[in-house]
C-alpha cells in the first residue's frame, strides 16, 4: 500500500493521536545480572496496552525525479518562490538565481535515502559533535537548556506541517535537546582559532543573539507505536546498519533552520499474522540470559522499557526493511568518565535479542 499520492493535500491535517504523551502502564523494579555486572531496573513501562501487534515489510518513501508533483514546495519556500532544480542521488530545489554552493542556500532535498530542508543561515550553525548526534537520545531531556525566547512548543509546531505532508507522525516531546547560546558560539570559534584553521573550514566571527539555537530529535510513530533507535548494526552483518529514523531539527531565534528526515516510510505490507507481544518481564529475562558486554561499566540502570518498532535493513541502501515489534531496554551507565547508553531490542514475538 502506497502512503503517498498528492502529499500536499495532507499538509493541514492533524498528525494523529500518537502525538499525545502516553502515560506509563506500570513500574518494574528488578535486577539484570551478568557475570561481571548488575543492572538496576527501576523503570516505567510504555506500550503494554497493545494487545496485538504486527510485523511489516517496509520500503522508504521515493517521490521519484519529480517530487514537486507530490509535495507542496511552498511549505518551505513560500507560495511565490521561483525555484531551480538539480538531479543526482538527491533531487534538490533552491531559489532561482541563487548560485551559492549546496548547504549555504535555502534548499530542499528529496531521495529514497532521506529528505532534508535547510535555510541559508543554517550554514552558520555547525554544532560541535559533543552537542549534537543524529542518533542520540537523553535519559531525561532538559527544556531549561533552551535559550530564553525560543519556545519548544513553537519549535515543534514549525515542523508539523512538513511532517504531516510527508505522512510522518511524530512525537511532540523531543528525546534529545542541545542548545548553543551566543556565548557558546563565540567560545567554539575561539577554540577553532586556537587549534588552527583547516583549509576550507568555515569560521564565523560575527555571532549575534539571532544565532542562539537548539538541536532537537523526535521519534516517529508507526502503527501507533514509536520507532525505536537502537544504535545497532544488523546481527552478524556489520556493514548493514539499522537506519536512522529520528526527525532532527535545528531551530534558532530566526525560526526553523534545518529539518531532516533520514527515514520516511513509503510502502508497507504485513508479514505473518498479528500476535500478542511477550511481557516486559520476559524481555528482561532475555537480557539476563545474554552477555551484554557491560564489563567495566558503573552505575548501570534502566529507567524506561518501551514497546515499539525496530527497523532491520534488508538491503545495503537501507530502503527495504523489516519493521519488527520489539521491547527496547535502554541501559544507562558510566564508562570512560562519561554517561553512555546501550539499547537492547528484544523481539516481542520470539523473545530473542535482535539488536544491541
Amino acid at each position: 500500500m502506497k502512503r503517498w499520492g498528492l502529499l500536499a493535500a495532507a499538509a493541514l491535517l492533524s498528525v494523529g493521536t500518537a502525538l499525545a504523551e502516553e502515560e506509563p502502564s506500570r513500574h518494574i523494579r528488578t535486577t539484570i545480572s551478568g557475570e561481571a555486572y548488575a543492572v538496576a531496573v527501576d523503570a516505567d513501562v510504555y506500550g503494554e496496552g497493545q494487545k496485538a501487534v504486527q510485523a511489516y515489510r517496509v520500503t522508504t518513501l521515493d517521490l521519484g525525479k519529480n517530487p514537486e508533483a507530490h509535495f507542496d514546495l511552498a511549505l518551505w519556500f513560500g507560495a511565490d518562490a521561483l525555484l531551480e532544480k538539480t538531479g543526482g542521488d538527491y533531487t534538490i530545489f533552491y531559489p532561482k538565481g541563487e548560485d551559492a554552493e549546496v548547504g549555504t542556500r535555502d534548499e530542499a532535498g528529496f531521495s529514497p535515502y532521506g529528505l532534508y530542508f535547510e535555510r541559508a543561515t543554517n550554514a552558520r550553525l555547525e554544532f560541535p559533535l559533543e552537542r549534537w548526534n543524529y542518533r542520540q537520545i537523553q535519559e531525561k531531556t532538559n527544556a531549561a537548556e533552551i535559550p530564553e525566547g525560543i519556545s519548544l512548543t513553537d519549535a515543534t509546531d514549525s515542523i508539523l506541517s512538513i511532517a504531516s505532508a510527508l505522512g510522518v507522525t511524530m512525537e511532540r516531546r523531543p528525546v534529545f535537546i542541545s542548545a548553543m547560546t551566543q556565548a557558546d558560539w563565540q567560545a567554539e570559534t575561539a577554540q577553532k582559532m586556537a587549534r588552527g584553521i583547516a583549509p576550507h573550514e568555515r569560521i564565523v566571527s560575527d555571532w549575534t543573539k539571532e544565532d542562539e539555537s537548539v538541536q532537537l530529535n523526535y521519534r516517529q510513530f508507526f502503527h501507533d507505536l514509536p520507532v525505536l533507535e537502537t544504535d545497532a548494526h544488523m546481527p552478524g552483518i556489520l556493514e548493514w546498519e539499522t537506519p536512522l529514523t529520528m526527525v532532527s531539527a535545528t531551530v534558532s531565534r530566526r525560526g526553523l533552520e534545518r529539518l531532516g528526515f533520514p527515514f520516511v516510510m513509503g510502502g508497507e505490507a504485513p508479514l505473518g499474522e498479528t500476535f500478542a507481544p511477550i511481557s516486559p518481564e520476559e524481555a528482561l529475562s532475555a537480557c539476563g540470559r545474554a552477555n551484554l558486554q557491560l564489563d567495566g561499566w558503573q552505575n548501570l540502570h534502566v529507567s524506561t522499557i518501551e514497546l515499539g518498532y525496530v527497523m532491520l535493513a534488508k538491503n545495503r541502501a537501507l530502503t527495504d526493511l523489516e519493521a519488527r515489534p520489539a521491547w527496547l531496554i535502554r541501559i544507562w551507565g558510566e564508562i570512560f568518565g562519561g554517561t553512555e547508553s546501550v539499547a537492547v531490542a528484544v523481539d516481542a514475538q520470539t523473545g530473542t535479542i535482535i539488536a544491541k
